[in-house]
């Protein structure tokens, strides 16, 4: 439920956005600025485990079901979305994965591999060639929607489609708050928002804050 409220909903923002937002939340970022428009995307898909010839080229009998699979313009993107940060993922699966894929899509242009939670270390790692796995959590794409909403929401000139993507926002936040992730403030961001706020105050007013 947590991929499917949180991918789901993150679609329906434009295209670049939702690109920057998953380019930015992984460690190790060498990812293409530029993805071009979506052309489709499915959740859970069903692909075959054999080639063109028959053969089986997973570990899988019957299909191979990657989490979220999207066909942008310039490349493909799979997801493989893990509840918990417990070392779930591994890269049998991912292997498995990409094979499959090759067999639904022989001819598909580059491939880039999302890892989402579950992962052991933050290194991208090249699997084999044309499978390089990157990695991030939950919390960084919960800290980049954050991002995005507080820029939508300080926003000088609010129009009618600044107050559309803030409703997906926030509808993305509640659904990480619905999954146990803490989404407001911490005590230090806390901290420094009332430094600033009153060395505003102290150079405009010469005011002291009292102890």
């Amino acid at each position: 439920s947590l991929t499917s409220s949180v991918f789901g909903t993150l679609l329906y923002f434009p295209v670049e956005l939702i690109w920057k937002i998953l380019r930015e939340s992984c460690y190790d970022n060498e990812l293409p600025f530029n993805s071009g428009a979506i052309k489709n995307y499915d959740f859970w898909p069903h692909w075959s485990t054999k080639d063109s010839n028959g053969i089986n080229t997973t570990y899988n009998k019957n299909f191979v079901e990657p989490d979220v699979f999207i066909e942008f313009e310039n490349f493909d993107v799979i997801i493989e979305a893990k509840r918990w940060d417990d070392n779930q993922q591994y890269s049998g699966q991912w292997i498995n994965q990409y094979n499959s894929y090759k067999n639904e899509y022989p001819d598909a242009k580059k491939l880039i591999y999302f890892a989402v939670g579950g992962i052991r270390d933050q290194q991208t790692e090249i699997i084999l060639e044309g499978l390089t796995v990157y990695k991030t959590q939950w919390k960084n794409i919960l800290n980049e929607i954050l991002k995005t909403r507080n820029t939508l929401d300080s926003s000088e000139a609010i129009v009618n489609s600044n107050a559309a993507y803030l409703r997906i926002s926030n509808s993305i936040i509640s659904a990480f708050e619905l999954h146990g992730y803490f989404t407001g403030k911490w005590f230090d961001s806390l901290n420094s928002t009332y430094h600033n706020k009153t060395n505003s105050l102290q150079k405009i007013y010469n005011w002291t804050p009292q102890n």
